[in-house]
C-alpha cells in the first residue's frame, strides 16, 4: 500500500495533550513612535481540541461549539466544545457529518448545522451523511439531533434566519469543492422542522454569477426584504415566498476588480445599524474586505483594497445606493474573519497577504501577520483604517472569530498553518510547526484595554420587542451609546446573521448613568428578532481607537404579547 493510501486507511488520532508554547509576552512592547495598535492578543492557557472550521457561541453561556472537517476519510471527532469560563475542551463524534456547515442560531437559542459532508467510514463512530440535513445542538446534554431534511445536498451553504421561525439556506454545491451548483435555494420553517422545505428562486442578476454560490452574504433589511450578494453581484428580495425581487445592487466599479467569493474569499460583513435621529432604521451598509484574482495562486498578492455599499429607503426608487466606495487597506487581505465590535468598528482577523482557500500550506503561503481594524463612523480613510500588534499565533484558513461576552474577540483555529514566519516578526509570532494549530487566543481592543469601562448594574433580563426598558451603568464617564448584538454563528469569513443594532435612548434627567431604551419600531420587525442577544453600554472615545464599551450582559427579545 502506497505511503498516501496508508494514510488514508489509518484512522488519525484524536488530538490530545500539546506541549506548551514557549512563553511570550502578551502583549508586546511597541517600538519608539509606533502607532498604537488597534488591538492586543494574549494566548489562552488551554487549547481547543477541534479546529474552527466553525464556531457557534451558546446563548447565555461562554461555550462554543467549533466544528472539524474530516481529516482522513476515518476520522470522526468533528465536535468540539470550547468553555471559556472553566478551561474545559473536548470533541467528540457528534452522530453527523457537519464539517463545512451554515451555522445558525434560532429565536430558541439552539444552536443548528445546516448542510454539510459526506458520512465518514471505518470503525470509529459513525457520523453519517448531513449535507441535507438540519441538526440541533443540545445544550443541556451536549448532543447532536437531526432536525430535518432539505431537498439539495449543500456543501458550503449559507443560512439567514427569518421571521416566524423561517430559515433561508442559499448556496453550496452537492459535491465537495466541485459543482454542480444547486439551482435553486430552500425555506425551512424550524417551528414545524420535519416538513418539507420549499424551493425558493434565486434573483436573476445573482443567479447569473453566483458559479458554485459557496457561502453568499445574505441580510435581512428593517423591513423585512432580503440582502442577497455572491462573488461581485447581489439583489434586494421581498422577505417571504417568492422573495420577489425588488432592486439590484449596484455592480461593482472597475476600481474593485476582484473575485471575493470561496476559494476567491473575501471578508465580508454587513456594518452595525443605527437609526436616524427619529429612531427609524433607514440606512444600511455592508463592506468587502479583500479578495483576489480568478486564478490566484499560494503566493499570488492578495487584493488590496476594501469597497462599501451603502444603501437608503428613498421615494426615488424604494432604496437608493450610494456608488460603491473603494479604499486601500493598510495591508493585503484573503481570508481574513471580519468581527462587528458594539461601538460600530470592525476587526478584520487573521487572513492571508498572499494564495487563496484551502488546507495546508501550498494554498496560501503567507500568513498576515497583523490584523486590520476598520472604524465606519470616520469621516475620512486615513482615520477609517489602523492596525493590530503582531497577531500572536496565526490564523490563515479554517480560522473562525467571535465576539465574547467580555466584550474581546475569541480566536480559534487554523489548518493551514505550515507557512514561513513572516521576516521582522520573530518573537512576535509564535508558529504552530505544523498546519493544524489548536491554541487559542483572545483579542483585546485597544478602546476596552486599561482604560475604564462602563459596568451594567441593573437591566431586563427579557425584553418586548417594540418596547422600551431601562438601563443602569456605573461609569465616571459619559453614557454615549446602547446597542444589542447577536451570538455569533460563524464559519469561512463571513457571519450567519451576525448584527450589532445601535438603539435609540433618552438619558434619566436625574441620573446620566441611567437610560431609557428604545426597542426598533414593530414596523421594522427586520432590525431585531426574537432571540437571545449580547446588551454592551458604551462610553467615552478612548483616543481615536474609537468608544469604550461594557462587557456585555445576556437577554432575551420575544414578540410582543398580542
Amino acid at each position: 500500500m502506497s505511503g498516501f493510501a496508508d494514510a488514508l486507511a489509518r484512522p488519525p488520532k484524536p488530538p490530545g495533550p500539546l506541549p506548551p508554547s514557549p512563553p511570550l509576552p502578551p502583549f508586546p512592547p511597541l517600538a519608539p513612535n509606533s502607532p498604537i495598535p488597534a488591538a492586543y492578543f494574549e494566548a489562552l492557557p488551554f487549547r481547543a481540541q477541534a479546529i474552527a472550521v466553525s464556531m457557534i457561541q451558546v446563548p447565555q453561556t461562554r461555550k462554543y461549539l467549533t466544528t472539524w472537517r474530516r481529516v482522513v476519510a476515518d476520522f470522526s471527532l468533528i465536535g468540539g466544545l470550547v468553555d471559556l469560563d472553566t478551561g474545559n475542551t473536548s470533541v467528540k463524534a457528534p452522530g453527523y457529518a457537519i464539517g463545512c456547515n451554515g451555522p445558525l442560531i434560532l429565536e430558541t437559542g439552539q444552536p443548528v448545522f445546516a448542510g454539510g459532508e459526506t458520512r465518514n467510514s471505518g470503525s470509529r463512530p459513525p457520523n453519517v451523511e448531513s449535507r441535507n440535513l438540519f441538526v440541533g445542538y443540545n445544550a443541556n446534554n451536549n448532543t447532536y439531533t437531526k432536525l430535518g431534511t432539505m431537498f439539495g445536498y449543500r456543501w458550503y451553504p449559507s443560512t439567514l434566519k427569518l421571521q416566524d421561525g423561517k430559515v433561508l439556506v442559499v448556496g453550496g454545491s452537492m459535491n465537495i469543492d466541485a459543482g454542480p451548483a444547486l439551482q435553486y435555494a430552500e425555506l425551512w420553517d424550524s417551528r414545524n422542522p420535519t416538513a418539507p422545505t420549499i424551493n425558493v428562486t434565486h434573483p436573476d442578476n445573482y443567479f447569473a454569477q453566483m458559479g458554485l454560490n459557496y457561502f453568499p452574504l445574505l441580510a435581512m433589511l428593517p423591513y423585512g426584504e432580503v440582502l442577497w450578494f455572491v462573488e461581485r453581484a447581489g439583489a434586494i428580495t421581498t422577505g417571504t415566498f417568492p422573495f420577489t425581487k425588488l432592486v439590484q445592487l449596484p455592480p461593482l466599479p472597475p476600481s474593485f476588480p476582484f473575485f471575493t467569493q470561496w476559494p476567491l474569499a473575501a471578508g465580508m460583513s454587513m456594518h452595525a445599524w443605527r437609526p436616524d435621529p427619529d429612531g427609524v432604521y433607514r440606512t444600511f451598509a455592508f463592506t468587502i474586505f479583500g479578495g483576489t484574482i480568478r486564478n490566484a495562486q499560494s503566493t499570488t498578492p492578495a487584493s488590496n483594497v476594501s469597497a462599501t455599499l451603502v444603501g437608503r429607503y428613498c421615494t426615488e426608487s424604494y432604496i437608493c445606493f450610494e456608488p460603491w466606495r473603494v479604499e486601500l487597506l493598510p495591508d493585503r487581505r484573503i481570508l481574513g474573519d471580519p468581527i462587528v465590535l458594539p461601538n460600530e468598528r470592525i476587526l478584520l482577523h487573521g487572513g492571508a497577504t498572499t494564495g487563496r482557500g484551502g488546507s495546508g500550506g501550498s494554498y496560501a503561503a503567507n500568513g498576515a501577520p497583523r490584523s486590520i481594524m476598520f472604524d465606519p463612523t470616520k469621516s475620512t480613510a486615513q482615520q477609517r483604517w489602523s492596525l493590530t500588534a503582531p497577531i500572536l499565533f496565526m490564523r490563515i484558513y479554517h480560522h473562525t472569530a467571535c465576539l465574547d461576552i467580555s466584550g474581546k474577540i475569541l480566536s480559534a483555529g487554523c489548518d493551514a498553518c505550515n507557512v514561513q514566519l513572516p521576516v521582522g516578526y520573530e518573537g512576535l509570532i509564535d508558529m504552530p510547526g505544523s498546519a493544524t494549530d489548536f491554541r487559542l487566543s483572545m483579542v483585546t481592543p485597544r478602546e476596552i484595554f486599561e482604560v475604564s469601562r462602563p459596568e451594567i448594574l441593573s437591566f431586563p433580563a427579557t425584553i418586548s420587542a417594540g418596547s422600551t426598558f431601562t438601563v443602569t451603568v456605573s461609569y465616571p464617564g459619559a453614557l454615549t451609546g446602547v446597542v444589542l448584538a447577536t451570538p455569533c454563528a460563524r464559519t469561512h469569513s463571513i457571519g450567519m446573521d451576525s448584527r450589532v443594532v445601535v438603539l435609540a435612548y433618552n438619558l434619566s434627567p436625574t441620573d446620566p448613568n441611567t437610560a431609557v431604551v428604545n426597542m426598533p419600531s414593530l414596523d421594522q420587525p427586520g432590525v431585531l428578532m426574537p432571540g437571545h442577544y449580547m446588551l454592551f453600554v458604551l462610553g467615552d472615545e478612548a483616543d481615536s481607537g474609537g468608544r469604550t464599551y461594557s462587557t456585555g450582559r445576556w437577554v432575551r427579545v420575544v414578540a410582543p404579547v398580542s
